[in-house]
């Protein structure tokens, strides 16, 4: 009996144990080496054959939800570089976490640059003061998530440029809040609205100059007239 048991012994660890085994060492291997297009084998119609074919199912459930994911970040990367607004994200200390192409063009910085620089370095002393406001405003407002305003910036010749923002606050990772930018280059749009309201300024006072010019000559005209009155009055009376 006990030469029986022996053999039913080995006879079982060359059988199941081994396989068992080399089945969690291939699962091992697949894990640390992160393949999931790697599959374990499949031998026999038993417990552990069932075992490893739900091993693979796994696996080849996972390589799909990897690459979904991977084709997902692919058309985030697309759109977040080739839109033609401003994208960026920020950490609560207005440092740049990731800038898009469109801002890398606008304020003429790399995005190597840029990220980890404060927005207030950016900023001209008229727009920090922006941005040192808008605590106050998120806490003002119960809507503070999204917050709107114009910020100003020097680019990397040192020319003034003007950004519109929408500024949301949200997570950028589970636990990790952030600001998130989208913002488009109005600079040019204020230069034409300055040069409007000048022109229109300056045709005002163009009106106003011309109204008093036409006032004195009135009031010119008006005398005259009365004093032509006044002459004709006086011969008037000389004739009779």
């Amino acid at each position: 009996l006990f030469v029986i048991a022996a053999l039913m012994r080995i006879l079982l660890e060359k059988t199941v144990l081994s396989r068992i085994s080399r089945l969690n060492s291939r699962i091992i291997r697949i894990g640390e080496g992160g393949d999931l297009s790697s599959r374990v084998p499949v031998s026999g119609n038993d417990e552990i054959a069932s075992v490893a074919c739900a091993v693979n199912t796994m696996l080849g459930s996972l390589q799909h939800a990897q690459e979904q994911l991977a084709r997902s970040e692919i058309r985030y990367s697309r759109l977040f570089h080739e839109a033609n607004d401003i994208i960026c994200t920020l950490d609560l200390d207005a440092r740049f976490t990731s800038v898009n192409h469109q801002m890398e063009k606008v304020s003429g910085y790399s995005a190597k640059a840029l990220v980890g620089t404060s927005a207030f370095d950016l900023a001209t002393p008229l727009g920090r003061k922006v941005l040192e406001g808008l605590p106050r405003r998120r806490a003002d407002d119960p809507s503070g998530q999204k917050l709107t305003y114009e910020l100003e910036i020097l680019d990397s010749s040192g020319g003034h440029r003007v950004l519109d923002v929408n500024s949301i606050l949200l997570e950028q990772e589970p636990g990790v809040p952030g600001i998130f930018w989208i913002a488009r280059d109005i600079t040019e749009r204020k230069r034409m609205e300055g040069e409007l309201a000048r022109y229109r300024a300056h045709l005002e006072d163009i009106v106003e100059q011309r109204t008093g010019e036409l006032a004195s000559v009135n009031e010119e005209l008006s005398q005259e007239i009365e004093e032509r009155k006044a002459a004709e009055r006086v011969l008037a009376e000389e004739k009779e």
